[in-house]
């Protein structure tokens, strides 16, 4: 069973859900994003470990601060980054890393996908353009990371050469 536990009513985002969980309760949430984090129940859980999940739930619900609600708004990019060259081609191709900033306009020669959720943003192929970066510096500070790319802190991103 999935519990889809909505945290953002508690001030928190599901990353930080997912943190205190994992840290403070020692509880593997499943997935998490700006609003929620997921759970799973399974035919191996127990009374107990149900109960040990009810009991973190309880201690987040304590753990309530104002709602800032215009801190959770999601600022997703309005339209998909263009596709300069295909995939494989840019994946197999000359690359170089640069500073994140200074990809704008360039072509991503890797993966650039927010973890959680883990759906791709970035593509290579695509032209880096800085509505997108914009999202990811928002959800990175929300606390989700990224998967794809050669430098987790995403300080670095490697384009295709020219």
């Amino acid at each position: 069973t999935k519990l889809i536990i909505r945290v953002a009513d508690l001030g928190m985002t599901g990353f930080e859900a997912y943190n205190k969980l994992r840290y403070e309760y020692g509880i593997d949430g499943e997935f998490a994003d700006l609003r929620q984090v997921i759970c799973s129940i399974t035919i191996g859980d127990t009374q107990d470990s149900v109960g040990k999940l009810v009991n973190a739930l309880r201690g987040l619900a304590q753990d309530k601060r104002p709602v800032v609600t215009q801190d959770l708004l999601s600022t997703a990019p309005t339209r998909l980054p263009e596709l300069a060259i295909s995939p494989r081609d840019a994946y197999f191709a000359c690359s170089r890393v640069v500073p994140i900033r200074e990809a704008v306009g360039e072509i991503s020669a890797e993966n650039i996908i927010p973890y959680p959720p883990g759906i791709p943003l970035i593509v290579p192929g695509e032209v880096i353009d800085a509505e997108h970066l914009d999202y990811l510096d928002y959800l990175m500070g929300k606390g989700s990371g990224v998967v794809g790319t050669e430098d987790k802190t995403l300080q670095t991103v490697r384009i295709v050469a020219k």
